[in-house]
C-alpha cells in the first residue's frame, strides 16, 4: 500500500509556537501597525473575537482599501520579525520534528507569510534548521497558494487559521489544523484533522505513512 503522505508543510507561527506568546505577539504587532498608520485600534476583547484571522484580515475592519494591504502586510512582517525573539517552541515540537524526519522519512517544508530572516533565526535558535528541506517565506496570498501545490506526491499542511485551511485544501493538501495556535473555530473550515498538540501531528502522519 502506497503512502498517503510524502511531504508535510508547516505554517510558521501557529504550529511552531506557544499559544500565549503568539497571541501576545500578534496583539503587539497589530498595535504597532495602528500606531504607525494612525488607526484607532479595536479593543483587546474584539481582537480576541477575531483571533484566527490574519493581522491583515483584522485590519480590513478599518476599511483599508485593497491596494493598501501590501504596505500593511510588509509592516506586519517587519514588526513580527522585530519581536520573534519573544517566541518559544510549542511543547514537544522538537521531538516531533525529529520523529517525522527520521522515523517516517517525511520531507518537511515551511510555507509562511513571515519573513525568511525571522523564520531562519527561530530555527537556528532552537536547533530545527536541519529538519526542513525548503523554506518558502515572505509569501503573499497568491505565492503562498502556489507553494502549497504539490507536484511530487501526496502532501499535507499544518496550519492554524481557517484562511490557511481553505488555501491548502484548494491546493490539494490534506490539512492538520492546530488548536494551540492563533485560530479559533477551526472545525468550521473542515480540516482533515484537528490537532491539539504537536504529538498528534506525528500520530496522524504515522497513520498516513503506514
Amino acid at each position: 500500500m502506497s503512502s498517503q503522505l510524502d511531504l508535510l508543510k508547516f505554517d510558521f507561527d501557529g504550529p511552531f509556537n506557544k499559544q500565549e506568546e503568539l497571541v501576545s505577539l500578534a496583539w503587539d504587532v497589530y498595535l504597532a501597525i495602528c500606531h504607525k498608520r494612525e488607526l484607532t485600534p479595536i479593543t483587546r476583547a474584539r481582537f480576541e473575537e477575531l483571533r484566527g484571522a490574519s493581522v491583515i484580515e483584522i485590519l480590513k475592519s478599518h476599511q483599508i482599501k485593497p491596494k493598501q494591504l501590501l504596505g500593511y502586510e510588509k509592516d506586519a512582517r517587519r514588526f513580527f520579525s522585530e519581536r520573534v525573539d519573544s517566541l518559544s517552541p510549542a511543547e514537544g515540537l522538537g521531538d516531533v520534528l525529529e520523529r517525522l524526519k527520521t522515523e517516517l522519512g517525511l520531507q518537511l517544508e515551511i510555507v509562511t507569510s513571515n519573513s525568511r530572516e525571522a523564520v531562519k533565526y527561530f530555527l537556528r535558535k532552537y536547533g530545527f534548521t536541519d529538519y526542513f528541506s525548503q523554506i518558502y517565506a515572505g509569501c503573499g496570498i497568491l505565492s503562498k497558494t502556489l507553494h502549497l501545490v504539490s507536484v511530487n506526491g501526496p502532501s499535507g499542511y499544518v496550519c492554524d487559521t481557517r484562511w490557511d485551511i481553505g488555501m491548502a485544501k484548494l491546493a490539494g493538501n490534506l490539512t492538520m489544523a492546530v488548536t494551540y495556535g492563533l485560530g479559533k473555530n477551526l472545525r468550521e473550515a473542515n480540516p482533515t484533522y484537528l490537532v491539539s498538540n504537536p504529538q498528534e501531528i506525528f500520530e496522524h502522519a504515522s497513520c498516513l505513512c503506514s
